[in-house]
């Protein structure tokens, strides 16, 4: 059995999305590329629009496989 806490809520952001939007970033001074990151260097947050716990997250993980799991017996705990 896995525990896996439910009161720490967090939003999961897929790496294709960061891929994507920094492809768009880049795409916008294309151009001269390194000028525009010289002129555009700094730090960016993004983050995924919906919110779910620990919990949740690894229970649409394992909803989601394709693949023979281990373990899909989940306990859902606090801190």
């Amino acid at each position: 059995m896995l525990r896996i806490v439910s009161d720490q809520i967090g939003s999961p952001t897929w790496s294709r999305m960061v891929a994507e939007v920094t492809a768009q970033i880049v795409a916008q001074g294309i151009s001269d590329i390194s000028g525009y990151i010289e002129q555009h260097k700094r730090i960016y947050n993004l983050i995924a629009s919906d919110s779910t716990s620990w919990c949740g997250f690894v229970n649409a993980i394992v909803d989601n496989s394709d693949e023979t799991l281990i373990c899909k017996n989940i306990a859902s705990i606090t801190k």
